[in-house]
């Protein structure tokens, strides 16, 4: 079975769902991220897991005829209500500890992420998400992407807060309370904020809400959805701050996972009767004591055995340090950094990881990533590719791309990125970065241009802080392309060591066309699939790996 560790939540999760406010008519499409490598492409599943248990599936989100505005509704979460659009799913992550937190579809998380998501290995580009997650779990990411800088865009008056735009990260962030332990809302997007903004706008305190809640029979509709089926028909609550709602505008009220009663208290026993005491006999003579025989020089008496000194016990001998696995090395790559746990149980059939460090493609939580994960999975024998996933190509079609005319700057700002990312976990200089390039048109001479531009600011830019400069490429195109400029002596800079993407089943590391040597190489072999080891599955691609790692 899974490893499902629980995680307690700080207070009771409740989930109103209201139909009828408005977002300024503003649309929310759809888009899902088609990573191609190799020889094919992969269609990336949506998100599963446990949805808002009642919930019926919700209309779309584009716009409604006749200039309707879209249909949101309202979802209160450890004291804090918000309103997203009526066609999120939204995810309880305390229910389904395995549920992958993803960033390329449109969806609601509520609670700390696992700490062994089930994510598909490729996610890449961004949408606009909304997370509510507890003090308690934010973590690497939390901290470093815009905590202490981003630029302040909006407030938030129901929560006294303000909204922190990272253009960088394509993320905005609330702090809901000024105490260090209380919850972050948390939204993604990919090429506008707009909506963001007005979702996190929309935070407030549910407390403060209560005196605009459901009437009495609204409320027993919501703690027995069963007896009341029909949805009420009123204003909805807390929406004073929406102008032009219609009145007649339906409500629905679904009710909070239901708890199971507390046990009864089984009845204390009655107390027997203290019995009454005997009475005490009459005092006879005490009879005369013998006289005491004299103490023998060498006493034998099992009674009083002489005390043994005790043992020191013996030190404990230290663990012993895992043997370096042989080169070349067996790997995989996952999208978001499973738990320690996991990493030692795995270490078994595995001695190298590819771990997304950052990026604006990113599209998944990055799980258990920290220093400190570093430090510990290094002690256990691991290596890492660590892998940042920026900006893609012209013509990949899907989440933030490069521009041709400014390819080179945004190949250094990339890099500039990914080094401030690498230090934050602890990655010394001399330690490789790989930027993930996914596979594109490898005849559209344009957008060949651009990414060889591109990743040529990123190796010149990263090589000058002191790192090492890989990529991540499917053969067919990235590979391919920055092999052809290697062998040409272009001016351009190719990068240090290699990653290349060819689902071919095949573990090895020859091919006497590419420039690289094989100690400059790693190979995913194998593209996403599961695989179960020591009670934990995981959605992983394979690799086999010779080039360098950090660690």
């Amino acid at each position: 079975m899974r490893i499902l560790p629980g995680v307690q939540m700080r207070r009771a999760i409740a989930v109103t769902v209201v139909a009828g406010l408005a977002f300024g008519g503003l649309a929310c499409g759809g888009m899902a991220a088609e990573p191609a490598f190799a020889s094919g492409h992969v269609a990336v599943p949506a998100p599963t897991g446990a949805p808002v248990p009642g919930a019926s599936p919700a209309p779309s989100t584009s716009p409604a005829p006749s200039g309707k505005p879209a249909a949101t509704k309202t979802v209160t979460y450890d004291g804090y209500e918000l309103s997203v659009p009526a066609s999120w799913p939204v995810y309880h992550l305390a229910q389904d500890r395995s549920q992958c937190v993803r960033y390329d579809v449109h969806a609601v998380y509520l609670g700390t992420p696992g700490a062994d998501q089930q994510c598909p290995a490729h996610l890449v580009g961004r949408t606009q998400t909304i997370s509510i997650i507890p003090g308690s779990g934010v973590s690497y990411q939390r901290a470093q992407v815009g905590a202490t800088g981003g630029t302040q865009v909006g407030s938030v008056p129901g929560v006294h807060g303000s909204i922190v735009l990272n253009s960088q990260q394509r993320e905005l962030r609330v702090a809901l309370g000024a105490a260090p332990g209380n919850a972050t809302a948390v939204a993604t997007y990919s090429d506008s904020p707009d909506l963001d903004k007005q979702m996190l706008a929309s935070l407030r305190d549910s407390a403060a809400t209560a005196q605009a809640s459901p009437s009495p029979s609204q409320q027993r509709a919501a703690v027995r959805p069963a007896k009341q089926p029909a949805s009420p028909k009123g204003r909805p609550s807390g929406s004073s701050a929406w102008h032009g709602l219609p009145s007649d505008w339906p409500t629905q009220v679904i009710a909070p996972p239901s708890k199971a009663p507390a046990p009864t208290s089984a009845p204390r026993p009655t107390t027997a009767p203290r019995p009454t005491a005997a009475p005490r006999p009459t005092s006879t003579p005490r009879p005369t004591s013998p006289s005491r025989p004299k103490p023998s020089p060498h006493p034998t008496s099992p009674s009083h055995p002489k005390p043994t000194p005790a043992r020191t016990p013996p030190k404990p001998k230290p663990a012993p340090k895992p043997a370096p696995a042989k080169r070349p090395r067996a790997g995989f790559d996952t999208c978001t950094a499973p738990s320690i746990a996991t990493m030692r149980a795995w270490r078994s059939a595995y001695s190298v990881i590819g771990v997304y460090i950052g990026g604006v493609n990113s599209a998944c939580d990055y799980g258990n990533l920290s220093a400190s994960w570093i430090r510990q999975a290094k002690a256990l024998g691991w290596s890492t590719l660590p892998t940042y996933v920026g900006p893609q190509a012209p013509c990949y079609g899907a989440g933030v791309t490069i521009s041709a005319g400014k390819a080179q700057a945004q190949g250094r700002a990339a890099a500039d990125e990914a080094v401030s990312d690498a230090k934050s976990l602890g990655l010394p200089k001399g330690s490789p970065v790989y930027y993930d390039m996914e596979g594109y048109n490898e005849d559209n001479a344009s957008c060949v241009s651009a990414v060889v531009n591109f990743l040529a600011a990123w190796t010149t830019e990263l090589g000058a802080h002191g790192y090492v400069s890989g990529v991540y490429s499917s053969q067919d195109s990235g590979i391919t392309n920055l092999n052809a400029a290697a062998r040409a002596k272009h001016p351009r800079v190719t990068p240090k060591a290699v990653w290349i993407a060819l689902w071919d089943g095949n573990k090895s590391l020859a091919d006497g066309k590419l420039a690289w040597p094989v100690t400059d190489r790693a190979k995913q072999y194998a593209g996403p699939h599961e695989q179960r080891i020591g009670g934990t599955t995981l959605d992983i691609d394979s690799d086999y790996v010779d080039g360098p790692t950090a660690g």
